[in-house]
C-alpha cells in the first residue's frame, strides 16, 4: 500500500519562509506510520518523553525511564508503553487520565476515536539517538502501588500516525539507571521557586511539547551547555519568564511551526542526579532576527516562555543519569543582554550590525607582529573616526571571511554551526586625548587621585590577541602576521566590519565631546592609600591597562593646582602569565622603560610565570633574566591570595602591602577572576571587573 505524504503545516511553512526566504520548498521527511527505526527505538531506548494536552488544552511534558523496553510495537502502528510513574503529581499522567485515575482502580479504559493526542520521543542519551513519534490514545491503565499510592505503573496504548528520526546534535551523553520514585510536590504556580530556578540554571537539556491546535503534537529535546536556558523573572514578579536559543537544526521547524499556530509549550526539566523534576507550561513568543538578538545577543532565533503554571517535584523520576560527554555542537552560554555589558552593547546593534544612529564602519589591517608564540599584536585603521574610550573593546565581524553557509551537521567543525563569527577584543592602544579641564571635580573619580580626561575620535586602534587552539577568528588573524618582520609588503590585505565599541572597564572617568563624564562611586573610605591603583591581570588580561596608562598620566598631571599631589599615583600590577609567553612581558617592559606614561607602573610589577621552563623557548633563561633587570619581581608559581594582600612588590614598597578597603581592578578569565574576587571581597576590598566572556 502506498504511503500518503505528511504535509508541512501552515505554521511550519511560515517559520521556514521567515528564517530561510531563499530556500526552495522542502519535502517533509516525516513518515505517516511507525518506521522500523522508530520501532527499534521504542523497544530499546531507556527513556521516553511524552507530551499531552490537559483539560484547558495546555501542553505538558514528562519523562519516563528505567530499563528498556519501556515501549513496544504491538503490530501495525500500535504501540504500548509500560513504566513506573509518579501517579500523584505528574501533569501528563493526570492529563491522559482526565484526573480520574484514582477512581479507575487499575481497570483498562478504552478511548473513542480519534483519541487523545500523544507526542513521544524515545531517546538514548548514552548513544545520542532519538526518534519522534506522534499518535492517538487507544487505551490506558494505571495501577497504583500498594505500598506508596503516590507511585504507579502505567500502561498506555496508542496508534502512531507519524515518526521521524532526529540527529544527535546537542544531545549530552548520560547513562540511565532505574530508580524508585518517591514524589513530593515542593512548589506550584506561575512563579518559579528557588529550587526550580536552581534546576533550570544547571540544566543542560529539557524536553518540550507543542501542538498544532488539536490536530497534531510534537515532543522533542533541546540541549546545550549548562545554563543555556536563561531566567528573566525578577524577585517581585508575579510570573516567571524563561528564554532559550534555538540552535541551528534541520530547518524543518516542527516545534516552532506549532508555536506559530498555537503559542503554548509544555516543558520538563529533569535532574538526573537527584531525580527531582520541574514541569511547566506557558505562553510562547518566537523571536527572530533582531528581536532575538535584542534579548539573547548572538542569537538569530529564540523562544521566550511566560510561565502560567509549574510543579517542582522532589524525587519524581523513576531513573537517574550518570553524566558523560557533552555534545561538541554546544555553543557557549549566551547571557541575556541584561546580564552582560558586552551583551547589552551588542544587543543594541541593528540588522546591519551597527549601533543605532551610527554609520557603518570597517577596519583595515595595517600592521601585525608576533610578540610571543601565541600572542600577536594587530593594528587597524578605521574608515570613519570613532570614539574609543580607555578600557573599551571592539567587536569585529569575521563572517564574510569565515562563514561557509548552512550545514545540517559538520563533525569536523561542530562549533561553526552556531557561530556568528563576531569577536570582541580589548583595545590595547591609547586613545586620542584632550587635556583635562581644570574645572573637573574630584567627586566622580573611580580611582584614587584621578581626574577626568577628554577623549577625541580615533582613526586607528590596536588589539593584542592570544591564539586560541581551533579558534577560527584568532587563527585567521595570525595567518596575517608576515613571516618576515618589518616587511610591510608582506602584509596580507584584510578589512573587517566593525560591529561597535563598548565596555567601561576604566581606571578613571572619561568624557568626550558628545557624552557627559562617566559617574563612578568614590573609593571606599577604608582605602589604605590615595595613590595606589592595584591591577590583577591574567595573560592578555593586561590589555585594558595598556590603553589607559597615557590617560592616567594626563589625568594626574592635570593643570589644576589643587591636584598637584596626584603626580605620585602608581599602578601596582599583579600579572600571571604562562612562562612560554614571557617574551610578551619582555616586549612590554622594554617599551615601558622609555615611556613617561609607563612610569606609573614601572618597578611595580609582580610577574607570576606558570608552566615549566621546558615548555618555554630556548632563550627562556635570558628572557627571565632581562625581565628582572627591567624591574619585574619574578615568581615562578601560581598567584596566591597572600601575594595580593600580604605585601606589595616594587621599588617603593615598604612591606605593608595592599590591604582591605582598596579598590582593585581585575581582568582575567571567569574561573581565576572569581577566585581573585573572593579573596579580595573577603577582606573588604571593592573589585572592579567587566564580563569579557561573551
Amino acid at each position: 500500500m502506498a504511503l500518503v505524504a505528511v504535509n508541512f503545516s501552515e505554521g511550519e511553512r511560515r517559520i521556514q519562509r521567515l528564517m530561510n526566504p531563499s530556500l526552495r520548498e522542502m519535502d517533509n521527511p516525516t513518515a505517516p506510520t511507525l518506521t522500523h527505526q522508530a520501532a527499534f527505538a521504542l523497544n530499546n531506548f531507556p527513556l521516553i518523553a511524552l507530551g499531552a494536552l490537559d483539560s484547558q488544552n495546555r501542553p505538558w511534558t514528562t519523562l519516563l525511564g528505567g530499563s528498556p523496553p519501556l515501549a513496544q510495537p504491538l503490530g501495525d502502528s500500535l504501540v504500548g508503553v509500560q513504566a513506573k510513574v509518579n501517579a500523584e503529581s505528574d501533569p501528563v499522567i493526570e492529563a491522559l487520565f482526565d484526573g480520574k485515575q484514582r477512581q479507575e482502580k487499575g481497570q483498562v479504559t478504552r478511548d473513542d476515536a480519534p483519541g487523545k493526542m500523544i507526542g513521544g520521543l524515545p531517546i538514548n542519551l548514552d548513544t545520542r539517538k532519538r526518534v519522534k513519534v506522534f499518535g492517538r490514545l487507544v487505551a490506558r491503565k494505571l495501577l497504583q502501588d500498594t505500598e506508596d499510592e503516590r507511585v504507579g505503573n502505567v500502561q498506555l496504548f496508542f496508534n502512531v500516525e507519524q515518526s521521524l528520526g532526529n540527529c544527535p546534535k546537542y544531545l549530552n551523553s548520560k547513562q540511565i539507571v532505574p530508580a524508585t520514585p518517591s514524589p513530593h510536590v515542593v512548589s506550584t504556580g506561575s512563579i518559579l521557586s528557588p529550587e526550580a530556578r536552581e534546576l533550570i540554571q544547571k540544566s543542560d537539556l529539557f524536553f518540550i511539547s507543542s501542538s498544532n491546535s488539536t490536530t497534531d503534537m510534537d515532543t522533542n529535546h533541546r540541549g546545550g551547555p549548562p545554563g543555556f536556558v536563561r531566567i528573566t523573572q525578577s524577585k517581585d514578579s508575579e510570573t516567571a519568564t524563561i528564554v532559550y536559543p534555538e540552535y541551528s537544526g534541520n530547518r524543518l521547524y516542527q516545534t516552532l511551526g506549532n508555536l506559530q499556530s498555537t503559542p503554548r509549550a509544555g516543558i520538563c526539566f529533569p535532574d538526573f542526579e537527584t531525580g527531582d523534576v520541574l514541569y511547566l507550561t506557558g505562553i510562547t513568543e518566537t523571536l527572530a532576527g533582531a528581536a532575538a538578538a535584542a534579548v539573547l545577543p548572538r542569537s538569530n532565533l529564540a523562544v521566550r516562555i511566560t510561565v502560567t503554571a509549574s510543579r517542582f517535584v522532589r524525587q519524581g523520576l523513576s531513573f537517574r543519569g550518570i553524566p558523560g560527554e557533552r555534545s561538541p555542537y554546544n555553543p557557549p552560554v549566551r547571557p541575556l543582554a541584561s546580564e552582560s555589558s558586552v551583551s547589552a552593547t551588542l544587543a543594541n546593534l541593528g540588522p546591519a550590525g551597527v549601533q543605532a544612529g551610527v554609520d557603518s564602519n570597517s577596519a583595515t589591517l595595517t600592521a601585525a607582529e608576533l610578540l610571543a608564540p601565541t600572542i600577536g599584536r594587530f593594528t587597524f585603521s578605521l574608515d570613519r573616526p570613532a570614539l574609543i574610550q580607555p578600557g573599551q573593546w571592539v567587536a569585529l565581524d569575521f563572517s564574510e571571511e569565515l562563514d561557509i553557509g548552512y550545514s545540517h551537521m559538520r563533525d569536523d567543525e561542530p562549533q561553526s554551526l552556531n557561530d556568528d563569527f563576531v569577536r570582541t577584543f580589548t583595545v590595547s592602544s591609547a586613545p586620542r586625548l584632550i587635556l583635562p579641564s581644570p574645572s573637573h571635580s574630584d567627586s566622580t573619580s573611580p580611582s584614587p587621585a584621578a581626574s577626568p580626561v577628554n577623549v577625541a575620535p580615533s582613526t586607528t586602534f590596536t588589539i593584542t590577541v592570544r591564539l586560541i587552539p581551533n579558534g577560527p577568528a584568532t587563527s585567521f588573524l595570525f595567518k596575517h602576521i608576515p613571516r618576515s618582520p618589518g616587511r610591510r609588503s608582506a602584509l596580507r590585505p584584510l578589512s573587517l566590519p566593525v560591529r561597535g565599541f563598548g565596555g567601561s572597564f576604566s581606571l578613571l572617568p572619561i568624557t568626550s565631546p558628545h557624552s557627559p563624564p562617566q559617574q563612578h562611586p568614590p573609593p571606599t573610605s577604608k582605602s589604605t592609600s590615595n595613590n595606589i591603583i592595584p591591577f590583577v591581570a591574567a595573560g592578555v588580561g593586561i590589555t585594558p591597562l595598556l590603553g589607559q596608562l597615557s590617560a592616567l598620566e594626563a589625568s594626574t598631571h592635570s593643570a589644576n593646582p589643587p591636584r598637584q599631589h596626584n603626580t605620585n599615583t602608581a599602578v601596582h600590577l599583579f600579572w600571571t602569565l604562562r612562562r612560554a609567553d614571557a617574551p610578551f612581558a619582555r616586549a612590554l617592559l622594554r617599551a615601558w622603560r622609555h615611556d613617561p606614561a609607563a612610569q606609573r607602573v614601572w618597578g611595580r610589577v609582580a610577574l607570576f610565570l606558570t608552566g615549566g621552563a621546558d615548555a618555554a623557548g630556548t632563550d627562556d633563561a635570558a628572557v627571565v633574566q632581562e625581565l628582572e633587570a627591567l624591574g619585574a619581581a619574578i615568581v615562578t608559581r601560581r598567584m596566591a591570595r597572600e601575594d595580593l594582600l600580604g605585601g606589595a612588590s616594587g621599588r617603593d614598597g615598604d612591606g605593608s602591602g595592599i590591604n582591605g578597603g582598596s579598590r582593585w581592578f581585575v581582568c582575567a578569565g571567569r574561573g581565576f577572576r572569581e577566585e581573585v574576587r573572593a579573596w579580595l571581597e573577603a577582606e573588604g576590598c571593592e573589585v572592579v571587573s567587566e564580563e569579557f566572556d561573551f
